[in-house]
């Protein structure tokens, strides 16, 4: 389309050109005031054309992602993908239903990482952690412990069914902390560690895009935030961040620190899960 303008306004300045010659101007004014003429055309269409085309970019963007929030915030499913298993309790799943599955929890051990590496904040089920560590004189690892068995348990009147993905999810994403958090930037800058933070939140949300839709069994938090979700029938964003903000508060009041970082996980992790769902679902759907 540019190639056209200067085309369009480099032929109109010749067109003048040519008639001043035509009528016994000089040559030099002539090629001047022609040339002036075809800048002037394309100053004029080129303005016009930019601010036409930011106000229509600004439109469609505001559109589009209006009406993605919109999707976003009305996920209540965990949709049927290609790797999707059939049931959680399969003792033989496709190659690609475990890839994927690993995969996903990877991604999510990776935002964990980049989440502690930031230093702006803990997750909020480690600020209840804190809380009852400090509540009871054990050890933040043994209170991480009882917080996952406590939630198992929380399953059992939920009817959530644990799977390979629930096992392997404590032990995959564990294992991603330990071997990436020493290669991870640790920013000294405020600004910076809130943008790792954002990043870890969202690579989370993808993780969990993948490894929820394999359908081989949840770790115990994303366990109880499904079936709260089927018993309420309520969006997965709406569920996620009233358990988190629920956990965070009672963590808090136990004495458990809360930073930055956490507010963000409270408010960011509902939709950036719920967002992940949607991608993956949206680029695997099964046919």
């Amino acid at each position: 389309f540019l190639a056209l303008l200067g085309t369009f306004s480099a032929s109109t300045g010749n067109m003048i050109h040519q008639r001043n010659l035509n009528n016994n101007f000089s040559l030099i004014p002539t090629l001047a005031y022609s040339m002036l003429y075809g800048s002037l055309v394309t100053l004029l269409i080129t303005q016009i054309i930019g601010v036409v085309s930011i106000a229509t970019f600004s439109f469609l963007l505001t559109y589009v992602v209006m009406n993605l929030l919109k999707i976003i915030f009305s996920i209540k499913t965990i949709p049927i993908v290609l790797w999707s298993s059939s049931y959680p309790l399969n003792y033989k799943p496709r190659l690609k239903t475990v890839f994927y599955l690993v995969l996903g929890l990877f991604l999510f051990g990776l935002g964990d990482a980049i989440i502690i590496g930031s230093g702006a904040g803990v997750s909020p089920w480690t600020v209840l952690a804190q809380g009852i560590s400090n509540s009871t004189n054990w050890t933040i690892g043994f209170s991480t412990f009882i917080v996952s068995l406590s939630v198992l348990i929380l399953w059992l009147p939920l009817r959530q069914q644990p799977g390979m993905g629930t096992i392997l999810n404590v032990f995959i994403i564990a294992g991603t902390i330990d071997l990436t958090l020493p290669y991870l930037p640790s920013p000294n800058e405020y600004p910076n560690q809130v943008l790792q933070a954002a990043i870890g939140i969202m690579t989370i949300g993808l993780g969990s895009g993948f490894y929820l839709t394999a359908n081989l069994g949840p770790g115990p938090r994303d366990g109880l935030m499904v079936g709260l979700q089927r018993i309420t029938d309520l969006p997965i964003i709406t569920v996620r961040t009233a358990l988190e903000l629920m956990v965070v508060i009672t963590g808090w009041l136990m004495g458990g620190l809360v930073g930055l970082g956490t507010i963000m996980f409270v408010f960011g992790i509902g939709p950036a899960v719920a967002g992940g769902l949607y991608f993956v679902g949206v680029l695997f759907k099964r046919k």
